[in-house]
């Protein structure tokens, strides 16, 4: 193969939402960027795992989610429920 004769064209790239999820992948996320990054998948992941919350006895479990919208839960007790008899 001829490197001066190789014709290069920009492409873009289209995948299903279930990847963009896997992979926590954001809508302004550029191919080329990614190319050029060899740790970016890694990068991304720790981000997106680190805590949300700041003070940690706020909630009792965090659910983890790959692209970092993590669910949060706090268990009831009577101080959350008015009038409660729990």
């Amino acid at each position: 193969m001829d490197k001066n004769k190789t014709e290069i064209t920009p492409f873009g790239l289209i995948l299903p939402p279930i990847y963009k999820t896997q992979f926590g992948l954001k809508e302004q996320d550029n191919l080329s960027d990614i190319e050029k990054d060899k740790m970016f998948f890694v990068k991304r992941q720790l981000k997106n795992w680190k805590t949300k919350i700041s003070n940690q006895n706020t909630y009792d479990l965090e659910l983890k989610t790959l692209n970092g919208e993590h669910i949060y839960l706090a268990k009831l007790t009577r101080d959350f429920i008015p009038n409660s008899r729990i």
